[in-house]
């Protein structure tokens, strides 16, 4: 057999294996030289995506929405003199960040106003005032002008916005950092001249570096953690430590390689890094504890090393690799999905799992002269141990005991398919953070100070120069309205703003032109004026429409997306198109992918591993059957999650197609032990005793390590890690309880 020549040359050409392995190790080292991190929104998007197309075309022709918010409160208001100077030396020091390519103060805020008998369009100061007349004078202007009023300056004067504005060139992860990180610095070195100031930084760039930063974090942190969980339960399973370490030395080995596998690609390292390298080192320690556990078992009744590990390597490599092929279909049913990350994790952990099974069957044997077998004392203990009173119990169910446990399961199941419809969808950056993150609660005051701190931008074309028609002034204005009326959103910047201040100046009266000639002598006043080609473009033919909205209140923009969209598509004609676009609307957009992505990788997972159960066991029917109490724990950590206010969001959207391909591995082995007896003319009672029997403490530990590695997660810096860590580890729990009790009572009665 293929399964006997393969065993007996990996253990007679070990070092031959070993070296082998070094070099691919060594290979994978220098690929992950070039890891690089990368939680920005754009990662979250695949290249080809017509609403990423839509955005760098926007950006293309207005240049960047990226902006950082830099919110600054004084108590006695920010037109005191000390206060404008503090606020001139900030926009000063902000503008020499890294890739800040523009930076909008108070002092240099556009502003329209009447003197004499011609209108002036300028700065609000050209430069800091020096005396109170001039403060005061700045202070009414400011707060007289629409333009300036509730977009740089609130309407009681205590809080001021400067707007620093990211190089849309320049988006990576850590050019964001870098360019926070510059203004961070300016802002400290501000406050250390003038104490008495309150400075907060908002907006996405400032989310995406505080989520890259943690993400760091967790790579170091979450990993060792998960480390000394898996020697931890080799302790409790061998009694040893030198071999408990093996399976760990294997699974690091494998993480090695996907790490390298990341680098050599040119992915980015992002949000869901802390969760892969736990899945990979949770996942592939299972073949390991399988293969040793057994082959201790042999020697344990005096098989010399070589040959025990030789004859568990030649049983266990078909359901080993069953289980590994099961793991690698659930992992790759996630690049179903249509968020990058997501599809890139999947691909990973599929690479993560089939390495763990070939260094298993390859580089485990080298390890043969560390593996001992354990005590007397531990071996009597585990054969007479509450866990093998246990599995005694659950290894011969009555017929009356089995249809509680199933009429139960049916129960509980209908019960979490009401439940789990609750789940709600959440893709607010706000809620990827745990509370109390000091980027969520500036964020938060700043929106709770000034407004919104994120925007989506309205394209307007208008052929013929179009925004000089009366007509679709007015249709603009009415979808000004009743944007500022949805919920969440706080104000609406466009060129409708420009004609209003314009007007006023001229003729004493804020309102839009009612001629074309007139609207032609409005913007005749402003052309050429800085900032005017941020509004409109190309003879007024094309225009935008800045929505600032608050991101602590992003579920109330997704719900109006579809909305504002079917609004904007009935507005749309020869006259007037307008489209939506934004880096707050790809936030917004990211909700509906969440749930697309995770019933196609569902289906998809069910219906290739379902298929694979078939080969395996050689029945469809009894494959359906064994995953029907897979699909359980999945539907049962879907109601968890809504009980439980956990959002479905790029982490928790996971746990479906992995826990799939996850707590299929122990029905597995399972029931490759139930066959093989029915096959020897054992009946179900009995095929389904042996297979508990034989089986049910692997089952046991390798749901422990997967469980306890997961839960290691609790400990991750955002929240979006430590909820992906409690529902696996809930899931994979579920799983045990659908192993050892369900699927043995449905086989006791099939």
């Amino acid at each position: 057999m293929f399964a006997d020549r393969l065993s007996a040359f990996v253990v007679t050409h070990r070092r031959g294996v070993l070296l082998a392995v070094l070099a691919l190790t060594l290979l994978a080292g220098l690929g992950a030289r070039d890891l690089r991190f990368d939680t920005s929104i754009d990662a979250w998007f695949l290249d080809d995506d017509p609403m990423v197309l839509a955005y760098e075309a926007f950006q293309e022709r207005f240049g960047a929405d990226e902006t950082v918010l830099v919110a600054v409160t004084a108590e006695g208001g920010v037109f005191e003199l000390e206060v404008l100077a503090a606020i001139d030396r900030l926009g000063t020091a902000a503008a020499r960040a890294p890739f800040a390519v523009g930076v909008d103060t108070l002092l240099d805020a556009p502003l329209i106003r009447r003197e004499g008998e011609a209108v002036v369009v300028g700065r609000l100061a050209e430069e800091v005032p020096r005396t109170a007349q001039e403060a005061a004078r700045l202070k009414e202007r400011a707060l007289d002008s629409a333009l300036i009023r509730d977009h740089l300056v609130t309407a009681d004067g205590r809080t001021t916005l400067i707007a620093v504005q990211l190089d849309p060139e320049h988006t990576d992860l850590d050019e964001k950092i870098a360019l926070v990180a510059g203004i961070q610095a300016a802002v400290d070195a501000e406050l250390a001249r003038s104490p008495d100031l309150t400075v907060h930084l908002a907006g996405l760039p400032v989310l995406d570096s505080a989520i890259g930063d943690l993400a760091r974090q967790d790579t170091l942190r979450v990993a060792p953690l998960s480390s000394g969980v898996i020697v931890l339960v080799g302790l409790l399973v061998f009694g040893r430590f030198r071999t408990a370490i093996v399976p760990l030395i294997v699974v690091a080995l494998a993480v090695a390689w996907v790490l390298g596998f990341i680098g050599a690609m040119g992915w980015g390292f992002g949000i869901l890094g802390g969760p892969l390298l736990n899945v990979v080192l949770a996942v592939g320690v299972a073949d390991s504890v399988h293969v040793i556990s057994d082959a201790l078992h042999r020697m344990s009744k005096g098989e010399p090393p070589l040959v025990a590990l030789r004859t568990s390597l030649s049983e266990l490599l078909v359901p080993c690799f069953f289980t590994s092929i099961t793991s690698v279909a659930g992992f790759l049913a996630l690049t179903s999905s249509d968020i990058g990350p997501v599809r890139e994790f999947g691909v990973l952990s599929a690479l993560g799992a089939a390495s763990a099974f070939v260094l298993t069957f390859s580089f485990l044997p080298w390890f043969v002269a560390w593996v001992k077998p354990p005590g007397p004392a531990f071996l009597a203990r585990q054969q007479t141990g509450p866990l093998a009173r246990l599995l005694s119990v659950l290894a011969r169910p009555s017929p009356r005991a089995a249809r509680i446990v199933l009429g139960t399961f049916v129960i509980v199941v209908a019960v979490s398919l009401w439940g789990m419809t609750k789940v709600h969808v959440g893709a607010n950056p706000i809620r990827y953070f745990r509370d109390g993150e000091p980027a969520q609660l500036a964020t938060l005051a700043v929106e709770e100070a000034v407004g919104g701190s994120a925007t989506m931008e309205l394209l307007i074309e208008a052929p013929g120069g179009g925004l000089r028609e009366p007509a679709v002034l007015a249709r603009l204005a009415e979808l000004e309205g009743w944007l500022v009326a949805q919920p969440g959103i706080t104000s609406v910047v466009s060129l409708l703003d420009v004609y209003r201040e314009t007007h006023r100046a001229l003729v004493g009266e804020a309102q839009l032109p009612s001629t074309r000639a007139m609207a032609a002598q409005l913007l005749l006043l402003v052309e050429g004026e800085d900032g005017f080609e941020s509004i409109a473009q190309d003879d007024a033919s094309l225009g935008r429409m800045t929505v600032r909205f608050e991101i602590g209140q992003l579920e109330r923009i997704i719900e109006l997306a579809p909305v504002l969209e079917a609004r904007l598509a009935a507005e749309s004609d020869e006259a007037l198109a307008i489209s939506a676009t934004g880096y707050g609307l790809l936030f917004a957009r990211l909700d509906g992918y969440l749930v697309d992505s995770q019933v196609r990788g569902l289906l998809i997972a069910f219906a290739v591993i379902s298929l694979m159960m078939a080969m395996l066991l050689g029945s469809l029917r009894l494959a359906l059957l064994a995953m029907i109490p897979n699909l359980a724990p999945i539907v049962v950590g879907l109601a968890l999650m809504a009980a439980l206010d956990v959002p479905l969001d790029p982490g928790t959207l996971m746990v479906g197609p992995l826990a799939l391909g996850l707590v299929v591995d122990d029905t597995v082995h399972f029931l490759v032990r139930y066959r093989r007896r029915r096959a020897l003319g054992s009946s179900p009672p009995e095929a389904v005793a042996e297979a508990v029997q034989h089986t049910g403490r692997a089952i046991v530990l390798t749901t422990v390590l997967l469980s306890a590695s997961f839960a290691t997660l609790l400990f991750a810096s955002t929240a979006m890690a430590m909820h992906f860590g409690i529902i696996a580890a809930i899931v994979a729990v579920l799983a045990l309880v659908a192993d050892l009790v369900v699927l043995p009572a449905a086989l006791r009665l099939s």
